[in-house]
């Protein structure tokens, strides 16, 4: 192997060696994933013609708009 093809095969492996690597997804936040949706969003500006159902014990919710005011709906968990 030459001085410049180890060169090379250097810095490829050197940056292989540098990438991030991602975290490990923690036990508890798996476990908070599992239990019941407890966060309900429901902000509707005034005058915006929004329906918002959400069913919290099953996780859903739906939604029908006619509006071009804001709203942002949803279930989630809260932190």
């Amino acid at each position: 192997m030459g001085k410049s093809s180890f060169i090379l095969a250097f810095g490829a492996v050197a940056r292989v060696m540098a990438a991030p690597v991602a975290e490990p997804v923690a036990v508890t936040d798996l476990v908070k994933r599992a239990q019941s949706v407890n966060y309900n969003q429901n902000y509707i500006a005034g005058g915006a013609n929004v329906q918002y159902s959400p069913n919290q014990n099953a996780g859903s919710f739906s939604v029908n708009w006619n509006t071009n005011g804001d709203f942002v709906v949803g279930l989630g968990y809260q932190t």
